[in-house]
């Protein structure tokens, strides 16, 4: 075996390591949070859909989880619109179109429509949010109300 296969294999070794250790790190938070491996986002996972805020009160929200060390972490945001869009599933067949693993977050019978933090560059009142129940998004004023979803990135 040469230095360049020996060094793939010792790549590949600690790939698995970090995945086992990401693994350990999660468990017991499994219901707090769900990883998303393909975009490496953490994702809240709401054991009680909250009622709708407006996107100051989304803010408060974040601030709360972390000062609250939501699942062991403080670094917890609004997601920008492009991390909101990788959880959308345009494959299903009907609404929602999010990710299976995140229709927990959606109260029954509402309309799952979520806060982005990506702003309007014309109109700074305009916040960018997601429309799961038709696959799209748009910007809508911060004084609406939508819910929040939080996310972080795996910083390890």
């Amino acid at each position: 075996m040469d230095i360049n296969e020996k060094i793939l294999k010792l790549e590949r070794y600690i790939l698995s390591l970090e995945k086992r250790i990401l693994e350990l790190e999660n468990r017991g938070n499994n219901e707090l949070f769900w990883f998303d491996e393909t975009s490496g986002l953490y994702w809240e996972l709401k054991q009680d859909p909250e009622n709708l805020c407006n996107f100051l009160e989304a803010e408060n929200y974040i601030k709360n989880l972390n000062s609250n060390k939501f699942g062991g972490f403080d670094d917890w945001r609004i997601p920008v619109r492009q991390e909101l869009e990788t959880i959308f599933d345009l494959e299903k067949k009907e609404e929602p179109y999010i990710k299976s693993e995140l229709i927990k977050n959606i109260p029954s019978g509402a309309k799952p429509i979520f806060w982005s933090s990506t702003e309007d560059k014309e109109r700074r009142t305009l916040k960018w949010v997601a429309y799961f129940h038709h696959g799209y998004g748009d910007f809508k004023y911060r004084s609406h109300n939508y819910f929040i979803m939080a996310v972080r990135k795996n910083n390890g």
